[in-house]
């Protein structure tokens, strides 16, 4: 099997992994490095290179704000301080520890601009009252 190939077995077991816990345990880390015959330490690398793995649970809902060119022309920046304010969010978690705010580089939704993602659920061509109404609603399921 070629590297790339390779790669792509790894990062989709860490996925599954991952999708199982909401995050990727110690415990797992070491099991697959065993099979994969690779250290440890180098799969720790490989986790903290990718943005979407996590080392510890995380809340509940993800929240994830383009920054992109587009995104902050169309006021995603903006967005993002009322989102901040209506969730109460601090050190990037909310009060509630519910939500978590992330800040992308492209979400590659730019027809859509501004754009968020909530797990992985798009939402575009935002305004403020757009966004505080989907907030509202997974506050209500939260």
């Amino acid at each position: 099997m070629r590297g790339g190939e390779c790669m792509n077995i790894l990062l989709n077991e860490l996925q599954k992994v991952q999708d199982s816990n909401g995050y990727i345990p110690e415990e797992d880390i070491h099991r697959i490095a065993r099979v994969k015959d690779i250290s440890s330490t180098e799969l720790y690398g490989i986790i903290s290179f990718y943005s979407r793995f996590y080392l510890e649970p995380q809340p509940e809902y993800i929240i994830r704000v383009c920054k992109s060119i587009t995104c902050s022309m169309n006021g995603s920046l903006d967005l993002s301080k009322e989102l901040i304010k209506y969730l109460n969010i601090d050190n990037n978690i909310s009060a509630d520890g519910k939500f978590a705010l992330e800040y992308v580089e492209c979400l590659g939704q730019c027809n859509k601009a501004p754009v968020i993602t909530i797990n992985d659920e798009v939402h575009g061509e935002l305004t403020k009252e757009k966004l505080l109404e989907i907030l509202e609603d997974y506050r209500k399921e939260a």
